[in-house]
């Protein structure tokens, strides 16, 4: 049976990478996390207005909307991280980016305050029996 032998370390050569400037990392990385904020913003608003479309549970799109919030939130300190990184004379020092995330989910909030408000007269949810038996059991 052959054996796989590794390559001595000392003739390995260092990686190029964002052209060995130290600060790029950090920089690329805090761009791909607000990126990823930004993703999981969309994807939680598209399940919002699924919710909303299907008349689900009003308990669900209030929980769902606090995460929404709590995701915002989230995006503005990573957009303030990669703020950070950059010069004032760079063309992506501004606020266009998080000015346009906040701007969905105001409109997510408001589509969700107006659902609600539709909603308001009718009844809390009915609890089927399996419901309440895997509640008690739990």
């Amino acid at each position: 049976m052959d054996s796989y032998h590794l390559r001595d370390r000392n003739s390995l050569r260092e990686p190029v990478r964002f052209g060995n400037d130290a600060s790029e990392p950090g920089k690329d990385t805090a761009k791909r996390r607000r990126a990823g904020k930004k993703a999981s913003i969309t994807k939680k608003i598209k399940t919002i207005r699924e919710l909303i479309n299907k008349n689900g549970s009003r308990t669900k799109l209030g929980m769902f909307q606090q995460q929404l919030n709590k995701l915002l939130d989230e995006a503005c300190s990573c957009h303030e991280h990669f703020m950070s990184y950059l010069e004032r004379s760079d063309d992506e020092f501004c606020d266009d980016w998080i000015v346009e995330v906040s701007a969905e989910v105001d409109v997510c909030n408001a589509d969700v305050a107006e659902h609600i408000a539709e909603r308001c007269d009718e009844a809390p949810s009915e609890i089927t029996s399996l419901e309440v038996a895997v509640a008690v059991a739990v």
